[in-house]
């Protein structure tokens, strides 16, 4: 079936040229390496307020007074906190000294 969009009936065909095709693979190759080279926090470090109150052995009120006064490290989504349990753990630590 032919195009009548005569860029799309262009790329399409210069899709097809191997030299093209190797190219898109290099960079598609470069572009992942660079994203996996980048330190991601695993979504199992993230917790909602259960967490953060078990890992604190804070009252709630208290988690919620340190939120509103940003104490604590946590972020929001969506009108829901998220805390990092990493975060937390060193949050603790310093919090200590």
């Amino acid at each position: 079936m032919e195009s009548s969009n005569p860029l799309k009936s262009f790329l399409l065909d210069a899709l097809k040229d191997p030299e093209i095709q190797d190219t898109l693979k290099g960079i598609s190759l470069s572009a992942l390496k660079e994203v996996s080279a980048k330190p991601t926090e695993p979504e199992e470090d993230l917790t909602m307020m259960a967490g953060c109150l078990q890992i604190t052995g804070l009252a709630r009120q208290t988690v919620y007074q340190h939120v509103n006064n940003q104490t604590i490290p946590f972020w929001k989504k969506g009108g829901r906190l998220y805390f990092s349990k990493k975060a937390l753990r060193a949050w603790i630590k310093e919090s200590a000294k």
